[in-house]
């Protein structure tokens, strides 16, 4: 991929594939961006995504446009790699919030005649009300 940098307009754009970089990491990225420059975004062709970046400062370089453009790539990427590991990671914090769950609630049972039955009562509800909200995350 070849970023264009066009140094009268004072800006540079590129073509990204939409089958690395999905359109949340590249939102992601622009956000963590806009503080340096304008991103402004187009459908391409073939599931591609054509990013524009304008600097917010006056007369960039055509260093300061390959860098910015460097950092973009270097955030979308970073981006993706988060969003990729929290959705393949996701399942196994599930399945450790379930056992850590269980595990209180038969220490609990375990323990159950040294607890009252209204403090036993509270605690499976609780249990309960934590596997939902662990459900619902997921």
């Amino acid at each position: 991929m070849m970023w264009e940098i066009d140094e009268k307009k004072g800006e540079v754009s590129a073509c990204l594939s939409g089958r690395v970089y999905t359109r949340e990491a590249m939102a992601l990225a622009a956000r963590l961006l806009a503080r340096r420059a304008e991103v402004f975004e187009e459908k391409g062709a073939s599931g591609k995504v054509r990013i524009t970046l304008r600097p917010r400062e006056r007369k960039p370089t055509r260093e300061a446009l390959d860098a910015l453009a460097g950092d973009f790539l270097c955030e979308a990427l970073n981006q993706q790699c988060r969003l990729d590991t929290a959705r393949h990671n996701g399942n196994v914090q599930k399945l450790l919030v379930t056992q850590a769950l269980y595990a209180a609630r038969r220490q609990a049972e375990a323990a159950g005649s040294q607890l009252s039955p209204e403090r036993l009562k509270e605690l499976s509800a609780e249990a309960r009300k934590l596997m939902q909200e662990a459900a619902q995350e997921g």
